[in-house]
């Protein structure tokens, strides 16, 4: 099984608002071996948003 999630997060302080688009890719990958014993490979990335830009005017270098 694949799968991708969608977050988003929206911050505001005073007049300043970000909006921030996160994704998680997620993989399931499972094999029986025998009839009561699996092999499962499992894996999920995700991201996060830094706090110290959210709270400071410093802003993220994007590439």
């Amino acid at each position: 099984m694949a799968g991708l999630g969608i977050s988003q997060r929206h911050y505001s302080q005073g007049s300043n608002r970000q909006d921030f688009w996160l994704f998680r890719p997620k993989c399931d990958i499972s094999y029986a071996l025998t009839e009561h014993v699996q092999l499962r490979y499992a894996f999920e990335q995700s991201q996060h948003v830094s706090r110290m830009a959210l709270v400071s005017d410093v802003s993220i270098k994007q590439r």
